[in-house]
C-alpha cells in the first residue's frame, strides 16, 4: 500500500532513491536491490557521458568546416 502511494507522489528516480537496503528483511534480497540500483546509476551516468561526447563531437565537426 505504501509503495502505491509513493509511486503516485514521486517520480521513478525519486522512488528508487527512497529505497533503503537496510529496510529489506532478507539480506540477499537487499544485496540484489543494491546491485540493481547501482547498475541503474551506472547506466544513467553512461547515457549522460554518451550524450556529452556526441555534443563535443558535433562541435568539433562544425569547427573543422
Amino acid at each position: 500500500m505504501t509503495q502505491k502511494i509513493l509511486a503516485k507522489d514521486l517520480s521513478q528516480t525519486e522512488l528508487l532513491q527512497s529505497i533503503e537496503r537496510q529496510g529489506i528483511a532478507e539480506e540477499s534480497m537487499g544485496q540484489t536491490v543494491e546491485i540493481l540500483l547501482n547498475i541503474r546509476d551506472i547506466t544513467e551516468y553512461n547515457r549522460a557521458v554518451t550524450i556529452r561526447s556526441q555534443r563535443i563531437t558535433g562541435r568539433k565537426s562544425r569547427v573543422k568546416r
